[in-house]
């Protein structure tokens, strides 16, 4: 399907609606299938094309089997690609939305080329060769910017950055969840040490990045895997990246965060972060002198020289079931700094008393007794009144 001219595609209508508003794309599943020559939708010549509750399978395209558009507007909400060989959907030089999307077994990423991309409330499950890829141009003539939130990205597989490769664009994430994701070998340079794993992959297992000022919000990289790195691999770091409020947990190999051998990488910063098996102290570049990180207000396994970080088991709520928020006596409640953030993860206000670490805010105050979200004398009248008593088994 060729389209040269602005186009609305609606799914999920049974034939009896008489407004848009009462179809039911969930229930009344509309498919249209590629016969695996080309992208199954293909949008030239300045249009836009808005696609919305369609299912969209067996298109094959190395830049989008799906869906794919150049010099055009694209906007895809509640949709389901699968199957697609080149991935489930590309933009060249145009500018791109997608919105409430299950993206999965596709072979092939995302591409956004010298686009701008938006993604909402998506999930890219188990696609090969990546779920997101973009590429921006060396001399930045040509805009290439993604945002990125509220996401999910979970057993996808490439050979650089499981996940997301980025190579010179603008890149910002927000509570998004990258879990067991996998890439397999690059030469880099460790950051952030750990225990080492039986077998090598590769770089990146969550994100690659290439030259892109990226910022990461809110967000948690639980078991991704590579040869060398785990979570994210910063090749030739000129730009500025920076963790906010993130978990970086058990990448299960020899480093949480890499950077590679380029005399010109910038130290990559973590700011109320926890990082927990996998990650570690920063060392020093043999080769090249030190890379390192700066790491403020942040719980980082062995350790770290600098005032505001702690080194202590961040007594989450139930990790091995999935449950990442901060128990009443975690060492990392109250002990951040001011990151501007409004929201943590879940959406739930920030700070409560002082910023906490990690993507999840503690809701209460520690010390407010009453509940009354106040602390005041009448708390201190409470606590002193239980000085000393005990709890009987």
């Amino acid at each position: 399907m060729t389209i040269e001219h602005p186009l609305t595609l609606l799914g999920g209508f049974v034939g009896d609606e008489t407004e848009d508003s009462e179809r039911d794309w969930e229930s009344n599943e509309t498919t249209i299938e590629g016969n695996l020559y080309g992208p199954v939708i293909r949008v030239w010549a300045f249009s836009s094309v808005l696609v919305d509750g369609m299912v969209i399978t067996k298109g094959s395209f190395t830049k989008g089997g799906g869906v794919w558009g150049e010099n055009a507007t694209i906007e895809i909400n509640n949709c389901e690609l699968y199957e697609n060989n080149g991935g489930g959907i590309g933009i060249r030089s145009g500018t791109g939305t997608i919105r409430n999307c299950n993206i999965h077994d596709n072979n092939g990423s995302v591409r956004c080329i010298y686009s701008r991309l938006t993604v909402e409330n998506t999930a890219f499950r188990n696609n090969d060769s990546g779920a997101l890829s973009i590429s921006g141009s060396t001399s930045r003539e040509e805009e290439t910017s993604v945002i990125i939130d509220a996401c999910v990205f979970t057993g996808n597989t490439s050979s650089g950055g499981g996940a997301i490769y980025a190579y010179q664009s603008d890149l910002v994430i927000q509570n998004t969840l990258f879990d067991r994701n996998t890439a397999y070998y690059e030469r880099v340079w460790p950051i952030f040490p750990g225990p080492p794993i039986p077998q090598p992959l590769a770089n990146g297992g969550a994100i690659s990045l290439f030259d892109c000022p990226t910022r990461i919000e809110n967000s948690l990289f639980l078991e991704n895997r590579s040869d060398t790195d785990g979570s994210c691999y910063i090749r030739n770091g000129t730009e500025e990246v920076k963790f906010v409020n993130c978990l970086i947990r058990h990448t299960g190999n020899l480093y949480g965060i890499l950077v590679n051998w380029s005399t010109s990488a910038r130290s990559p910063t973590f700011i109320n972060c926890i990082l927990q098996g996998g990650g570690g102290i920063p060392r020093e570049n043999e080769r090249y002198g030190r890379i390192g990180a700066k790491v403020q207000y942040t719980n980082i396994t062995g350790g770290y020289p600098v005032k505001g970080n702690i080194n202590a088991d961040p007594l989450f709520v139930d990790p091995e079931n999935g449950d990442f928020r901060l128990q009443r006596a975690s060492s990392c409640v109250d002990s951040g700094t001011d990151t501007g953030l409004a929201v943590d993860f879940d959406g739930n206000p920030r700070p409560v008393g002082d910023y906490d670490m990690g993507p999840f805010e503690f809701p209460f105050l520690r010390c407010d007794l009453d509940g009354n979200k106040i602390v005041d004398k009448n708390d201190l009248i409470i606590f002193s009144q239980d000085w000393g008593k005990v709890v009987e088994p």
